[in-house]
């Protein structure tokens, strides 16, 4: 059985209803001031009082992912596609499967001039006649790349070979898409934004959105 975290009742899956309960023990109220042009595009909004933020919508049939998903290779191709316009890099997509039914995590990373980087996840769950999508978000607070240069540093001191591009003049390897190493984009992920590098860094935003998208993922498909 499927179950999502927005207030009320939907029918799904040959008619079975599921209750749709927000998890209170994680997931707030936004506080009065939040901007209300925001709010009026979702179904609900939510805060963790951390960082992140969690917006969930109900949209009828997803006629153009839900095809694609017995193709990995043709929903990232998808969601890169997506995000580009709006200036964002994919740093992760995958498509997951639970009791016959297919469902999509993805991350994406804007980053402005200023160099401050934010963090968009999705698990999109598209059905034969509705999906959902739950989208979380989370941005850098005070001091920036850090994370970055840290990495950058270690890989340095543990005898990795740093080149720079001729042409480019940035670090061969260090950024770039995470399936299609020759894709030229905005805001490619980079080698410090690796899942393994989390632990290190609990207060990233990338690291508070990788770990509340997981959660509501194992909540969900439970």
């Amino acid at each position: 059985m499927l179950r999502t975290i927005a207030d009320g009742w939907f029918i799904v899956n040959g008619g079975r209803h599921m209750n749709i309960a927000v998890d209170r023990s994680v997931w707030l109220p936004l506080p009065e001031d939040f901007n209300p042009d925001t709010t009026e595009f979702f179904d609900g909004m939510w805060h963790d009082g951390n960082g992140v933020v969690l917006a969930f919508n109900s949209i009828g049939f997803d006629r153009f992912l839900y095809p694609l998903l017995s193709d990995e290779l043709e929903v990232r191709n998808y969601y890169r596609d997506l995000f580009a316009p709006d200036d964002i890099g994919l740093v992760e997509c995958n498509v997951l499967e639970e009791n016959g039914e297919r469902f999509v995590k993805a991350i994406g990373k804007h980053t402005t001039d200023e160099g401050c980087s934010s963090y968009l996840g999705t698990l999109a769950i598209p059905l034969s006649d509705r999906s959902f999508v739950f989208s979380l978000h989370a941005r850098e607070l005070g001091l920036t790349g850090y994370r970055a240069a840290t990495i950058l540093d270690k890989l340095i001191r543990e005898g990795h070979s740093i080149e720079l591009d001729p042409v480019t003049r940035q670090i061969r390897g260090w950024a770039q898409d995470p399936y299609f190493p020759d894709y030229q984009g905005p805001c490619l992920r980079n080698l410090s934004e690796d899942e393994k590098f989390d632990h290190l860094f609990p207060e990233h935003p990338l690291t508070k959105v990788r770990f509340r998208i997981n959660e509501i993922v194992d909540f969900v498909l439970s």
